[in-house]
């Protein structure tokens, strides 16, 4: 680094013609490149790249004359890449030639190699996994890096050359920052090798503090040191038989694999062979390959293992639901007994309490049988009427299937026929406007009151045993109003507020029903009570 490098060329032209020859460096990298020939300077190189380096190799046209003979002198010097140089002489067609392979190989190695990104892109896009978020970022960092080593990216991208030891060296860091972070998704490490996992996390932040390191030998020595750990995360892999072991396993070996032939060719080990300077872009080509194959894999390992989980899901839906069924219709069953029981309990409590009720009125009608006071009669009667309002309310309980609401007009009717039976040979009409039902704990109220009120306007209401009374219960929204009204000539108001009937009525209204009251005298008797239920 720093330092100059000579190289002493003899060139002899056996020909009886003047030729043309084209002599070639093969190190994209160098800064410059000063040809001596004759006391003539010619300088070319990767510093002077867009001034008289046109290809990605410093090269120099050179003439010689028939049979001549000539040593020239090179000089390499670079500020920033290692110094390595080695001279090719070309002929002009065999320049062209060799520039066109090159060309061709590389066109097919950055075409594949972007179709590929662009085609993981689109996957990534739909799965949004983010193991193929950092393979794709994996595979640009590879683009950039084989863009760079071959000087494609300094000729037909950037057209100036990388002057900065600082981007030289992020280039060759992006792929080795992702590599890390594409591992731990596609095996999952995290949860299969832990303490490898730790290591992974950390490896990126340690590839970002060696791209500011200036020494180009301690940086490539330090980027490629820990690179040790993916082998051995590909050896555990595969000895845990995670299920895409066998695809990163691939991978690293076709790569290791062609850097190692190129180091043993590159020091004489074993010969070379015509283009084996792109054996490392056919490497890392054929290791994307293999790992765009693992993550196809890899999805459909994932679908498999959803499909299988969805299958469990559902059977243990259908258990639960089973199950669940079971256990609704074994407690539907034990509520509809209990409940049967309930009913057959609360019927034959309203069958003896009707019962009980009854035999009351009949004791009542025993007792009056003895009496000679007409009021004491009248008295015993009402209470009789009562009553049996009430004995009326459970008997009706007792023979409905459901007690949930009372048929009110049923229940009134039922009320009214027993007090006008007192009356036989009487001429009273009944109209009833009654459309809805109401529950029993407000129906034996409103029984009650409808007792009384029937009862009052029989007894006072009308000089003859003739006239009508209208009874009435309708509902708006939530209001309930109930209505007995009568043609008769009108409740006197002395009798308002004397009337044991009318204070029971207004006693049940208030306190029972929670409701109001009022009554009217214009052409009868009319009263409205009105209540919530």
């Amino acid at each position: 680094n720093g330092s100059d490098l000579w190289i002493k060329c003899r060139l002899k032209n056996p020909l009886k013609k003047r030729v043309h020859r084209i002599l070639e460096t093969d190190n994209p990298h160098t800064g410059y490149v000063t040809l001596y020939d004759n006391g003539i300077e010619k300088a070319s190189g990767a510093l002077l790249r867009g001034e008289s380096l046109k290809e990605p190799n410093p090269i120099f046209n050179i003439f010689l004359d028939p049979q001549e003979k000539r040593t020239i002198y090179l000089k390499f010097s670079s500020p920033i890449s290692t110094l390595k140089a080695k001279p090719i002489l070309w002929s002009p067609s065999g320049y062209r030639e060799h520039e066109t392979k090159k060309h061709f190989i590389l066109g097919i190695f950055f075409g594949a190699m972007g179709a590929l990104l662009i085609y993981n892109l689109f996957i990534l896009i739909f799965t949004r996994d983010v193991a193929y978020l950092w393979y794709c970022a994996y595979l640009f960092g590879i683009i950039v890096f084989m863009a760079q080593l071959t000087g494609v990216l300094e000729t037909y991208v950037l057209r100036h050359s990388l002057d900065s030891r600082l981007l030289l060296n992020l280039t060759i860091a992006l792929p080795l920052f992702f590599i890390p972070l594409f591992t731990r998704y596609f095996l999952i490490t995290e949860k299969t090798m832990p303490n490898i996992d730790i290591f992974l996390k950390l490896l990126p932040l340690y590839y970002l503090t060696i791209v500011f390191i200036e020494s180009p030998k301690l940086s490539i020595n330090l980027f490629v040191a820990p690179n040790l750990i993916f082998i051995i995360v590909a050896i555990l892999a595969i000895k845990k038989r995670l299920p895409q072991s066998t695809y990163y396993a691939a991978g690293w070996l076709v790569v290791i694999a062609s850097l190692l032939l190129v180091a043993t060719m590159a020091i004489g080990a074993i010969p070379s062979f015509t283009n084996w300077i792109y054996i490392p872009q056919t490497g890392f080509l054929f290791e994307a390959l293999i790992f765009s194959i693992g993550l196809a894999s890899r999805i459909n390992t994932l679908k498999e293992e959803k499909e299988a989980a969805d299958r469990k899901l559902l059977e243990f839906h259908k258990n639960e639901k089973d199950r669940l069924q079971q256990l609704v219709s074994l407690r539907t069953k034990e509520l509809s007994t209990a409940l049967d029981e309930k009913n057959t309990l609360l019927k034959e409590i309203h069958h003896r309490v009707k019962n009980n009720l009854q035999t009351i009125v009949s004791l009542l009608q025993l007792q009056s049988s003895k009496l000679h006071d007409a009021d004491a009669k009248e008295m015993i009667r009402s209470a009789q009427n009562r009553i049996g309002s009430m004995s009326k309310l459970h008997e009706m309980l007792y023979r409905k299937d459901t007690i949930v609401r009372l048929n009110t007009n049923e229940y009134f009717q039922q009320i009214v026929n027993e007090i006008s039976s007192s009356y036989p040979d009487s001429n009273f009409r009944f109209i009833y406007d009654i459309s809805i039902d109401l529950v029993p704990e407000k129906a034996v109220y409103c029984g009650l009151i409808v007792n009384e009120l029937v009862t009052n306007s029989l007894k006072y209401a009308f000089d003859k045993d003739d006239g009508t009374v209208w009874i009435s219960l309708k509902k708006s929204e939530d209001l309930y109003t109930l209505s007995v009204c009568d043609n008769g000539k009108g409740i006197r108001e002395e009798a308002k507020r004397r009337s044991i009937g009318l204070k029971l009525v207004k006693a049940l209204t208030k306190q029972q029903l929670k409701g109001d009251i009022r009554i009217f005298r214009n052409g009868g008797t009319k009263i409205f009570i009105t209540f919530r239920e």
